[in-house]
């Protein structure tokens, strides 16, 4: 009787942890890739497609880091000029056209270029009315970066999706 009342126990225990640690997941990450490497002493591990959480300059060096964060979005590679408020892109995402709205009476020496997330330039044009409208039919569906700048100075980039 002893035996029986040893197995219902043990039964119960083991019960009670399968129910407790069900729920218990371990971080996972789907990807692209990625990679761990490490020398004995130092360890390094990156996976290609994470969001960025953290982003440090220093002595003309960037370096960014962080852990997946889904409402985390960057938009902007580089640092802005005061400028930046008076232009917008629309509609994001775009099927067809592109619209460059610039609230601004001096167009002069303000241009564009068309990149894709490679960074290659596929497209570039001046700006020289308070909207400038882009084609995307040629192009497609994928990630686009739009870089704004007056006279060789950067203004802002824009990230566009194109849809199907």
């Amino acid at each position: 009787m002893n035996t029986n009342k040893f197995s219902k126990m043990k039964t119960a225990i083991v019960l009670f942890f399968v129910l407790c640690t069900s729920h218990l997941c371990a971080q996972q990450v789907i990807s692209t890739g990625g990679a761990s490497f490490s020398n004995g002493t130092e360890s390094i591990s990156w996976t290609l497609g994470e969001v960025v959480t953290e982003t440090m300059e220093a002595n003309n060096g960037i370096v960014t880091h962080g852990f997946h964060q889904t409402r985390l979005q960057v938009s902007t590679l580089e640092k802005s000029s005061p400028q930046k408020d008076f232009i917008r892109a629309y509609p994001n995402p775009a099927y067809d056209f592109i619209f460059l709205h610039v609230y601004s009476n001096d167009f002069r020496g303000m241009q564009y270029t068309l990149y894709n997330s490679a960074g290659l330039p596929l497209q570039e044009g001046a700006i020289r009315d308070e909207l400038t409208k882009i084609s995307f039919i040629p192009l497609p569906p994928a990630m686009y970066f739009i870089k704004i700048t007056k006279d060789e100075k950067f203004i802002r980039t824009f990230k566009i999706i194109k849809t199907y």
